[in-house]
């Protein structure tokens, strides 16, 4: 439940355009989620983590996170998730000006 609420708030953040001020919470989410059987809340944090990233600019570091998330999400059999994290590797892609690659993704 509290790992919900940080994700939430995270998001939130990032949404308003405090993507700094989201990581705090979102990596606190995803230090709680881990240890919930349902990992589902987790693929989630890892996500928004991965947003967020993308959006401060920090690539490298957003590809890692999202290609973790993706893994979660299809180990844990989230197809929502996966098409999320999907869709933001993909603007990763973009951002980074590399269109092919965005097309790959998927």
């Amino acid at each position: 439940r509290e790992a919900g609420a940080l994700n939430a708030l995270g998001q939130v953040l990032s949404a308003s355009g405090r993507h700094a001020d989201a990581l705090g919470p979102l990596d606190e989410a995803l230090r709680l989620a881990t240890a919930l059987p349902n990992r589902d809340e987790a693929a989630i944090a890892m996500t928004a983590k991965g947003r967020a990233l993308r959006a401060l600019g920090r690539l490298d570091e957003a590809a890692a996170v999202l290609t973790e998330a993706l893994a979660e999400s299809r180990r844990v059999r989230f197809p929502v998730s996966e098409r999320d994290d999907l869709t933001e590797l993909a603007l990763l892609e973009r951002d980074r000006g590399d269109l092919a690659a965005a097309a790959r993704v998927l």
